[in-house]
């Protein structure tokens, strides 16, 4: 091992280790408390799928193959056809080292895999680097929600500017209309009124006698 490495601080992160063989779980849980980060475990694949249903803010899972009652493989496809877990990366831990496996693993959503034996700081090398990815990951993921977020605003007010420049110039045409049809009947009327006052001088005085 290299007595130089400095162990990442992971204080805040929350890591779930799915491993049936207890002594494979200890030495992982003491590689990882320096790091400070949270520790919750799992024995087998189905009890990883309930222990995150309860901790949803797990952010990185180190997932064993060859477990009972239900291997990584299950459990990694069930996790990746969960909306609520998809996107959490998982570091597969085995001894099974057939490229066979790798290739199921990797089909199954396997993020990254080291083999048993493991090199201590490898693994730790490789949960950091996981963590820090998937942490870049969600921030861009978030920058782009943002952003998409803003466009959907602008274009409402855009388009509710219009609806409302649309509205005025449909009003001004019917005011416009309107007057146009009180108009003609007022101008006609005062054009009678007009030529009867014309036609009522021009007549000579008639006295009415009894």
């Amino acid at each position: 091992e290299n007595t130089s490495f400095t162990v990442p601080d992971l204080s805040g992160k929350n890591i779930l280790i799915v491993e049936d063989d207890t002594i494979g779980m200890g030495m992982i849980v003491n590689l990882l408390k320096p790091s400070k980060c949270k520790i919750i475990n799992a024995v087998n694949g189905k009890e990883a799928i309930e222990v995150i249903k309860a901790n949803p803010e797990t952010d990185i899972i180190l997932m064993d193959l060859k477990m009972p009652v239900m291997d990584g493989f299950e459990a990694i496809n069930l996790l990746r056809n969960d909306l609520n877990t998809k996107k959490i990366p998982i570091l597969m831990v085995s001894s099974l080292n057939s490229n066979d496996d790798k290739v199921k693993a990797l089909i199954c959503g396997m993020s990254d895999f080291i083999s048993k034996p493991f090199d201590h700081t490898e693994l730790i090398i490789r949960v950091n680097s996981l963590l820090s990815l998937y942490i870049e990951f969600l921030q861009k993921e978030q920058e782009l929600q943002e952003i998409n977020d803003d466009l959907e605003i602008k274009v409402k007010e855009k388009l509710e500017r219009r609806v409302s420049e649309i509205k005025l110039a449909s009003i001004g045409e019917m005011a416009a209309g309107i007057t146009h049809e009180i108009n003609t009947p007022l101008t006609y009327i005062k054009g009678t009124m007009e030529m009867t006052r014309f036609d009522l001088e021009d007549m000579p005085d008639n006295n009415f006698k009894q």
